[in-house]
């Protein structure tokens, strides 16, 4: 575990700097086309568009990537001297400490150590290392034929721009530099929206509403377009503040419809309710080049997302159902009194948090707010088969940012029902973490201090940072302690490295590490992604063969039949021509005795198939 430390270390410092860069980039940036002062809260909407398109120049081919690292330059040398990061650094140790602990627990796999990673954090980390391969297009290497979509791919891009340019490793990317970068984005923006709540109680109650950052603590790790989509707030916090310049809207606009496609679109949906609020109110100061440049902003936006959700990303849609969440926190609180299981009882301490804070809000008047919190708390009470989490993350940190806002004196009276509804809310945090009790009430006691760090008016600065770093000590050292089963062991590693060494990229491979259902080692098995070489079909759970059970069970019956030997690989269709077949097997599992074994460890074996 110890040789962890210093890699552990650096991408945390990665994810600081990433968070500096993008803001300073967006700074640059609304210097650069004459936004003036109005462009400072939308500077992490203009530098995260500016830094996903740098990082897709870096990978699309070795001419435009100094093209990639040229823009991002030039827009740091435009930004200027940088505001004091007072806030930034107060709340830093548990910036640091969140992204370490998670980097301990989620890690990947090596030849000296097992890693607890697993599902869509093993997927995102297959589509990154294959985006640095190439992103033109983004093969899927876990099923033969299939391309990756540009949709929500966002923190794959970043994340394999620096794989290539500082040897990122695609774990410890997701794990510890993403939740490290969110986090150091809040603390930024807060600094430039100049949060602060004077009375103690307030900032307390705000600071619990705080911790709802994140549905539960890894939650980041397994959804990284969401770290990258997360700050995005603070564009939406503009909208509540005076009126804009036309060309702060195109350019704002368009950033932020780029950046919410690219990293998880269902940001849009606050974002669209707060724009209708807001419209609503100022129509009688709008003039026609306001309107004409809105419409500019909604077209660029619709076009974008059909090019790119149409081709390869359609077949989400049909994952969609209808839900009635109170229904399911009825059926959770029965279940408690037949089995203890703290995530089914999450969703009636959500909806008394939602409700606590929906009634503290219209005492307030503060509509719009309101109109955002309860069009995304209607979207994730009745729509499921897609985590809508996002936006109303989205929605409650848009309320977290406007409490706190210099503008914003909270009433007295509201303060006990902000307070019910932050503990209420810190409770489901701390309820849904799929990594255990234990290991949730630590994640969820650091997030709470590193905010109310952030948030904490001068008197209480000097407590808060003494609490996050005893924090920060305590979690660093109590994730080492966890036991939790392995996922992926150096097995894996070892076979699948070994593929990556024998096999060349005009190779396919087939594996007996899949199967129908959605597991580990069927499924969900998305670790062989990792070797860069084609796979015929291994995790299926995030491509169109979720929905389209025929094609699913045709595949698996034929790559079957390639692994017993019954049907030669040339005799199947595939996208394109390979030179070479090989066949990954658990070691205990029989092959034709026509496979030629060229490598085994203790849990695997790889079988050259012949030509």
């Amino acid at each position: 575990m110890a040789e962890l430390i210093p890699s552990i270390l650096a991408h945390a410092a990665l994810g600081v700097a990433l968070s500096l860069i993008v803001w300073a980039a967006g700074l640059g940036f609304a210097r650069t086309v004459g936004l003036g002062k109005g462009g400072v809260l939308h500077a992490y909407a203009l530098g995260l568009a500016l830094v996903l398109v740098a990082s897709m120049l870096v990978l699309l081919s070795w001419w435009t990537a100094p093209v990639g690292a040229l823009l991002v330059v030039l827009a740091l040398l435009r930004a200027g001297a940088f505001p004091p990061l007072r806030r930034l650094a107060w709340a830093l140790p548990g910036v640091g400490a969140f992204g370490i602990v998670l980097g301990f627990l989620l890690h990947g796999p090596s030849s000296t150590l097992d890693s607890r990673a697993y599902g869509d954090l093993v997927f995102f980390a297959s589509r990154q290392t294959s985006a640095a391969q190439s992103i033109s297009p983004i093969r899927d290497f876990l099923v033969e034929g299939q391309i990756g979509t540009y949709l929500e791919n966002g923190s794959a891009f970043v994340g394999a721009a620096l794989q290539r340019l500082v040897h990122a490793d695609p774990f410890l990317f997701q794990v510890t530099t993403l939740p490290v970068f969110t986090l150091a984005s809040i603390c930024i923006g807060l600094e430039l929206a100049r949060a602060g709540l004077r009375p103690r109680t307030q900032t307390l109650a705000v600071a619990l509403l705080a911790v709802t950052v994140l549905p539960y603590p890894s939650w980041i790790t397994e959804t990284p377009p969401v770290a990258l989509a997360i700050p995005l707030v603070f564009s939406l916090f503009a909208l509540l503040q005076d009126g804009a310049g036309t060309r702060l809207v195109v350019f704002a606009g368009t950033a932020f419809v780029v950046d919410a496609v690219l990293t998880k679109g269902f940001v849009l949906i606050p974002a669209l309710v707060l724009g209708a609020v807001v419209l609503g109110r100022r129509r009688s100061e709008l003039e026609w080049r306001h309107l004409g440049a809105l419409a500019v902003a909604a077209i660029v936006g619709t076009v974008g997302f059909i090019v790119v959700f149409a081709p390869s990303a359609s077949w989400l849609a049909e994952i969609f159902h209808a839900k009635f969440l109170p229904i399911d926190a009825v059926r959770g609180i029965d279940s408690q009194f037949t089995t203890r299981d703290p995530n089914r009882l999450a969703p009636a301490v959500v909806i008394v948090a939602e409700l606590a804070l929906g009634f503290a809000l219209l005492r307030e008047r503060a509509w719009a707010l309101m109109s955002v919190l309860a069009t995304c708390v209607a979207a994730t009470w009745f729509v499921g088969g897609h985590g809508l989490d996002s936006a109303l993350q989205t929605a409650l940190l848009l309320i977290v940012v406007a409490l706190a806002g210099p503008a914003r004196d909270i009433a007295r009276r509201q303060v006990p029902l902000l307070a019910t509804a932050g503990l209420a809310f810190t409770i489901s945090v701390w309820l849904r973490e799929v990594l255990g009790l234990r290991t949730g009430l630590l994640l969820v006691a650091v997030v709470g201090w590193t905010m109310l760090a952030a948030l904490s008016p001068r008197d209480l600065r000097l407590l808060s940072l003494a609490g996050t770093a005893v924090l920060a000590a305590a979690a660093v050292q109590g994730s080492q302690l966890v036991r939790r089963p392995s996922t992926l062991t150096r097995a894996d590693y070892g076979i699948w490295n070994e593929v990556h060494r024998v096999a060349s990229p005009r190779d396919l491979v087939f594996t007996s590490l899949t199967g129908p259902r959605i597991t580990g080692d069927e499924g969900l098995d998305y670790y062989p992604g990792i070797a860069r070489r084609q796979i015929y079909i291994a995790g299926w759970a995030n491509s169109p063969l979720l929905v389209d059970d025929g094609d699913r069970r045709r595949r698996l019956s034929l790559n079957e039949r390639v692994l017993a030997g019954a049907l030669h690989p040339s005799a199947l269709h595939f996208s394109r021509t390979y030179g070479a077949y090989f066949a990954v097997v658990r070691r205990d599992e029989p092959a034709p005795g026509s496979f030629r074994r060229v490598y085994e460890n203790r849990g695997y074996a790889l079988y050259r198939i012949p030509s």
